[in-house]
Formats: C-alpha cells, sequence, structure tokens
C-alpha cells in the first residue's frame, strides 16, 4: 500500500482510548493495533512460564519468543491462543507497568513489531507513546484524557463487567500510580505529542466522545 494512514491515539489508563480506537478502526475501514495489549500479553507470558519478571534479560528473550497478534475482531492473540480476558487481571495490572514497560530493551522489541503493522495497512493505534516515539509521523494525532475520578468509575464498572476484582476506592489509587509511573518512567514517558489534538472525554459518553473523534480525523484525512 502506497503511503498508509497512521491515526495515533495516547492517553492514560481507563481515559477510553481503546474503546475509542477499536469503534473508529471499523468506522474507517482501518486495522486496529492496540500496544497495550501487546505488553500485557508479554506480561502474561512471563508469567504462565514462570519467567523472572525481574530479569530483564529474561523479559527480553520472551518478547523475542511471544508471538503477539490480532484477530480481525480485535482479540488478542499469543501464541495462536486468545487471551483478551485473561490480560487484564490485577496481577497482570501490577506488572505490566512497574516493571515489564519500563525495560529499554522489551520496547525497542515491541516498537520494532508494532511499526510492522503501519508499513503496508491503515492503522488506529492506542498507546502512551504512540504518537511521541512509534509513530511520530502519524497523520492525526490524538490525546484522549479523563479525570481521575471519571477514570476510577470507569475502571471499577469495566471490572464488574468481566468479573474482576477492584472497587472505585482501590481503583483511584491504582490509577493514580499508574499515572505518575508512565509520565516519570525514563523510557517513552506517556506526552501529548507535538501536533496532538487533546480531546478531554470526561463528560461525554464514549457515543459523543466518538462521534467528535470521527469528526476531527475524517477533517484531518481529507486534508492529507
Amino acid at each position: 500500500m502506497k503511503n498508509p494512514i497512521v491515526i495515533a491515539i495516547d492517553g492514560p489508563a481507563s481515559s477510553g482510548k481503546g474503546t475509542i480506537a477499536k469503534k473508529l478502526s471499523i468506522e474507517l475501514g482501518y486495522v486496529y493495533l492496540d500496544t497495550g495489549a501487546m505488553y500485557r500479553a508479554l506480561t502474561f507470558f512471563c508469567l504462565e512460564n514462570n519467567i523472572e519478571v525481574e530479569n530483564e534479560q529474561a523479559v527480553i528473550d520472551a518478547a523475542n519468543l511471544a508471538e503477539i497478534d490480532f484477530d480481525i475482531n480485535g482479540k488478542t492473540m499469543l501464541n495462536g491462543v486468545d487471551v483478551t480476558q485473561k490480560i487484564r487481571t490485577p496481577e497482570v495490572n501490577a506488572l505490566v507497568s512497574a516493571v515489564i514497560s519500563l525495560y529499554a530493551g522489551v520496547r525497542e522489541i515491541m516498537v520494532q513489531k508494532q511499526r510492522i503493522y503501519g508499513e503496508n495497512n491503515n492503522i488506529v493505534v492506542d498507546g502512551r507513546d504512540v504518537g511521541t516515539v512509534i509513530f511520530p509521523s502519524a497523520a492525526v494525532k490524538l490525546f484522549i484524557s479523563a479525570s481521575l475520578r471519571e477514570r476510577a468509575m470507569r475502571r471499577a464498572q469495566q471490572n464488574k463487567e468481566n468479573g474482576l476484582p477492584g472497587t472505585f476506592a482501590e481503583n483511584i489509587e491504582l490509577l493514580a500510580l499508574r499515572d505518575f509511573t508512565d509520565m516519570n518512567r525514563k523510557v517513552s514517558p506517556l506526552r501529548i505529542a507535538e501536533n496532538a489534538i487533546v480531546v478531554d472525554s470526561t463528560t461525554m459518553t464514549v457515543e459523543q466522545t466518538l462521534q467528535n473523534v470521527i469528526t476531527l480525523v475524517k477533517r484531518k484525512v481529507e486534508t492529507i
């Protein structure tokens, strides 16, 4: 494909960026890539194979071994097995940002894998360093945010729907810690990318946010 279009969506945890990215990819007919799910899948792979996550080289080796992909419905596949729900557990949550994603060698491998998706496909990508590191030349860059309180409520509802533990108060604490870790890590910290359009979804429903984003993206793509 000549000059494939990349739409980069960054934002903090539970801001709604993943939901919006999935729906936007369907609306546009683009491939969807969830970079956060890739790190979660790697974390799950390490746990399942008793790989010492504090051993950076062992995790780097695991990143080279694990085959992480997405099916046509956006489900996360690890070595051919659907792990979409299994990578959303508290155990994975605790390790993915505090340990796994901090390793420079791991991020280098993952970024290489992620960029392959953008070579031959129009894609919508969401994560925390998409517009700043993975695809700094993306045609469209968005930063989707929401207040900490709103994000904690969304996470609690998501946990309830998926049968996972996690109260509102616990989520406030966990998300605040996640924000601090993401914004202050040495490798690829969470930042608003240059020329990114900021969308605050705090007071908007998913559908309202989606329609807002669709309008912004289509307007931008039309000028390319």
